[in-house]
């Protein structure tokens, strides 16, 4: 037997009460700090100008959700606490929306969606927008694989707002659809361009950081968790006392990866869409945006475990909409703790195999799952209404 509605969603509210709490603690020690409230000071103390030239690259969530709670004046750590809430409610509602009918697979699935010790990840990070854009882009497949397509490209259109990687969610969910629908992916992209271009263009110097501005770039920092780390160079002395490691990126390499990220998800996609025919499983539309959310982590230079979120969340949605209890999902938030926090190390070569490790079988399962077997040998199972 399930958990009554109610039920679940109170849980999901304790879980985020919880994420709440535990991932506010060191405000001042993330990436917030320097990043995004630089930018929300100066919008306070010096105007809109100062804003624009401090914002950061997601602009999109630091302008529209951002901003306003910064003329509340409450400080670093409460405005820090606004700025989640969002992404902590787009969790607990992801978390609510999943088809669970066991009680334990639901206990589980909460947990790790509106719970989600990989969503700590990223606050205690300084980075709530990753919450909201994960929760949201997920959810915004979801949407597509039950066949609500104005709903998807709404929630889709938040995820990318949010950050600039939820792009990578909408090709999957465009191609759930029973025929692919345009406004998946004209409403993200037109939103897109409307903010982040509207950003780039009053910010002082104009469009001459426009690839900064939509991370077209790797940039330098270099961490082993990746695929590149073997074709890593010594780093300056400044930029190791500074923290940043010994280890930096090979100047050939800075403006690669960003694009081969995302030129690799639309033939990854379109030969999933062709591949299972159109008696293709509508829910493995969720495999295939983990497969591209692990993908993107894996040829990333700058990869950190809350990198992981949408990836995580991705396979909690589709084990639950196969019936299945989300024991992948759970194995994989625990390889990502085990790996970015209980053994966290940033020299030598064991922590990138330890990453690839547990990373190239999930990336084997799921290519497995998608690509091995044509229509012809597959079924059609409808998701939950």
């Amino acid at each position: 037997m399930g958990i009554r509605a109610t039920n679940r969603a109170a849980l999901a509210f304790a879980c985020a009460v919880a994420l709440l709490v535990l991932g506010s603690r060191h405000v001042f020690w993330g990436d917030y700090f320097v990043e995004a409230w630089p930018a929300y000071f100066g919008l306070r103390t010096d105007g809109v100008d100062t804003f624009l030239r401090l914002v950061p690259a997601y602009s999109g969530f630091v302008t529209l959700i951002g901003a306003p709670t910064t003329f509340l004046h409450l400080g670093l750590d409460w405005t820090f606490r606004l700025n989640a809430i969002p992404g902590l409610v787009a969790l607990a509602g992801l978390g609510v929306a999943l088809h669970v009918r066991e009680r334990t697979h639901a206990l589980l699935a909460l947990v790790l969606t509106a719970g989600s010790p990989v969503a700590y990840l990223a606050l205690d990070a300084g980075h709530p927008e990753d919450l909201l854009a994960a929760a949201a882009a997920v959810a915004g497949v979801l949407a597509a694989v039950r066949q609500k397509a104005t709903l998807s490209a709404a929630l889709l259109t938040v995820a990318v707002l949010a950050k600039q990687t939820a792009v990578l969610a909408l090709l999957p969910a465009a191609l759930a659809l029973p025929k692919p629908k345009l406004r998946v992916l004209v409403a993200p992209v037109a939103a897109a361009l409307l903010i982040y271009g509207g950003v780039q263009l009053l910010r002082p110097g104009g469009t001459s950081n426009l690839a900064a501005q939509v991370g077209a770039h790797a940039g330098s920092f270099f961490h082993p968790w990746q695929v590149w780390w073997p074709f890593g160079v010594p780093s300056d002395p400044v930029w190791e006392a500074a923290g940043h490691g010994a280890t930096t990126s090979p100047a050939w390499l800075v403006p690669i990866p960003h694009p081969l990220i995302l030129a690799l998800a639309l033939p990854l996609s379109l030969l999933w869409w062709w591949r299972a025919g159109k008696q293709r499983p509508r829910e493995d539309a969720l495999a295939l945006f983990a497969l591209l959310a692990l993908e993107r982590c894996m040829l990333d230079p700058w990869n950190l475990g809350y990198y992981h979120l949408p990836l995580v969340l991705a396979l909690v949605a589709w084990e639950t909409e196969k019936r299945r209890p989300p024991v992948i999902a759970l194995a994989t938030t625990g390889a990502i703790w085990l790996t970015f926090r209980t053994l966290e190390l940033r020299t030598g070569m064991a922590p990138m195999l330890m990453y690839l490790a547990w990373t190239l079988p999930l990336g084997g399962m799921l290519v497995r799952q998608l690509f091995a077997n044509g229509a012809h040998a597959r079924r059609l199972v409808p998701a939950f209404a």
